[in-house]
């Protein structure tokens, strides 16, 4: 009943101002993509209910009508959704707002809560618009990326001494994947002994040395 009273009063404003209701009214369903009268009116004055407790029922109209012309809806559905869309994101910013001048934090906190709900369910609209218009199809998007001359330095297994490959994640060149060194034992080459003087001669100069001592005695 409301939806055709402000859709009666609409009407009788375009009225006034020279506007035939006949011509309004066909101008709107090819607006909002909508063969029937009674129902582009009734999506319409349901967004104008929504919309009017933040911007006033007069501007309601033109943001519910400019948004239909930009996005230009197909069906009924998609009308649905850009009615819907414009009073999600109209509430959410309105509670902002709110939440902006509120004099008591846990006020503050409610207002921003539901401004986030409201702005979510605002982008998960569009979202479900943009599907429906292609139809369900998934998009995918497919990105290469080529990186060439890869290589790993030093990969070695170890077993049999073989030469590893070049290849990994490490963007170098394979001129600088050089194969490690093994591993150099370091051995005592083999040296002369140390010359001791008269080493072997010591017994035979001890009975000397005793020999002289006796005399001396």
């Amino acid at each position: 009943m409301q939806g055709k009273f402000l859709i009666a009063w609409l009407l009788q404003k375009l009225s006034d101002n020279g506007v035939k209701a006949t011509d309004f009214l066909e101008t709107l369903k090819s607006v909002m993509g909508i063969k029937d009268t009674e129902l582009a009116c009734q999506i319409l004055s349901a967004g104008v209910s929504a919309l009017k407790s933040t911007c006033g029922e007069k501007d309601s109209y033109n943001v519910i009508l400019q948004t239909m012309h930009d996005l230009r809806p197909k069906d009924s559905v998609e009308a649905r959704l850009v009615v819907q869309a414009s009073a999600l994101f109209s509430q959410g910013l309105s509670n902002l707002r709110m939440a902006e001048t509120a004099d008591m934090m846990c006020h503050a906190d409610h207002y921003s809560n539901k401004a986030f709900k409201l702005l979510r369910l605002h982008n998960e609209t569009i979202e479900a618009l943009n599907r429906y218009r292609r139809g369900g199809e998934q998009k995918v998007t497919v990105t290469h990326a080529v990186i060439t001359e890869k290589a790993i330095v030093n990969n070695f297994n170890g077993v049999g001494g073989g030469i590893a490959k070049n290849e990994g994640e490490s963007p170098c060149s394979p001129r600088n994947a050089e194969q490690k060194q093994e591993p150099m034992s370091i051995s005592h080459a083999a040296s002369q002994p140390w010359q001791m003087e008269d080493a072997d001669c010591m017994e035979v100069k001890a009975p000397g040395l005793k020999q002289k001592k006796v005399e001396s005695v």
